[in-house]
């Protein structure tokens, strides 16, 4: 039986430093000429697609093609990646995904509020674009259960992965990952590596808390695919 690993990117696997809401802003400079545009934004486990027209609301500006604007972004961010030497990959998270990736009996995928082309550009930038064979993004659904649904099902029509619950299991950083996995009946498991504390975390119940992903073998074993 193939067990599915859906990991979220900022504050799971890694940390771009500001890069994400600079390079928004950027976009949202050169298309309506307004500093700042996401200033006011909650972006924690937040959909790109909710995150863009939060602020056109709040700015009261329209856009006829979000594809267009989040190309921009995407070239914002891989230039701003580059130049930021706050970026990083979280301790034991490419270790993990090197082992997960290379196992027969795992489906390593990333079920991420970012756009794709913001989920490619910030995976590249660190070098763990190639651990992924399925993906849900923020540019495609309008919120995060829909998202991780989506991944469960193109697991199964690509790979033939029935979910049994447990078989599934979605990896993030805030409170709104642990519902998306449990909405879609999946195992829950939430690090504290992001903006929430264990604490926080806490008190949304997921099925495994963990201060961070560097013991890969312990991961393993807790999520019952050690050896």
């Amino acid at each position: 039986m193939s067990h599915l690993l859906i990991f979220d990117i900022d504050g799971t696997l890694m940390s771009c430093g500001g890069s994400g809401r600079k390079s928004m802003n950027d976009a949202f400079y050169e298309v309506f000429n307004i500093e700042n545009g996401f200033e006011k934004v909650n972006m924690a486990g937040c959909l790109d697609r909710a995150i863009l027209r939060s602020s056109l609301s709040i700015h009261k500006v329209t856009l006829e093609d979000e594809a267009v604007f989040f190309s921009l972004y995407g070239h914002y961010l891989k230039k701003n990646l580059k130049i930021n030497p706050n970026v990083m990959v979280y301790a034991g998270v490419e270790a993990l995904l090197d082992e997960v990736s290379s196992r027969k009996d795992i489906l390593c995928a990333v079920g991420t509020g970012n756009c794709e082309i913001g989920a490619y550009e910030k995976l590249r930038a660190v070098g763990l674009h190639d651990r992924f064979i399925l993906g849900g993004y923020g540019d495609h659904h309008d919120n995060r259960p829909q998202l991780i649904q989506h991944v469960i099902e193109q697991a199964k029509h690509r790979f033939g992965h029935e979910h049994r619950g447990s078989n599934t299991i979605v990896i993030g950083d805030t409170p709104l990952d642990i519902e998306s996995g449990k909405a879609a009946g999946a195992m829950t498991v939430a690090v504290a590596t992001g903006s929430c504390s264990e604490a926080e975390l806490r008190l949304h119940a997921p099925d495994l808390l963990l201060n961070n992903l560097s013991e890969t073998k312990e991961f393993l074993l807790q999520i019952g695919l050690g050896s």
